[in-house]
């Protein structure tokens, strides 16, 4: 993903958002989805009220970041970009999305436990 591509994404999608939307659990790696308020949805036809309704029902307490790309690494969407779970995965411990790569330690990129990533 090109340095432009992740500057986007970040400010698209802040770190604090992204808190909002999942839940990480930095022991085993993992992601579920919040429940996600009306002002996560924009106005319109539904309602944001009824986004967030129909949004909560069938997501909120799911696992998140859980599509595999074909290089191996696992994604998802949030406001409609795709979102890796490693970068995720940081951005939720850190505050901030990595600036750089982030490198996962044991080469498997399913394994997005915190102490199997660093920022490079």
């Amino acid at each position: 993903m090109s340095l432009h591509r992740k500057n986007i994404i970040a400010e698209t999608v802040s770190a604090s958002l992204l808190a909002e939307c999942v839940i990480y659990d930095p022991e085993t790696g993992g992601f579920v989805w919040r429940e996600r308020p009306a002002e996560h949805f924009p106005e319109g036809r539904p309602t944001p009220e009824r986004r967030a309704a129909m949004w909560n029902g069938k997501y909120a307490g799911k696992p998140a970041f859980t599509s595999a790309c074909p290089r191996g690494y696992l994604r998802g969407a949030v406001r409609g970009m795709n979102v890796y779970a490693h970068r995720a995965a940081f951005a939720c411990v850190h505050g901030r999305w990595p600036a750089g790569e982030i490198d996962h330690i044991n080469r498997d990129k399913s394994d997005n436990r915190i102490e199997n990533l660093r920022e490079v």
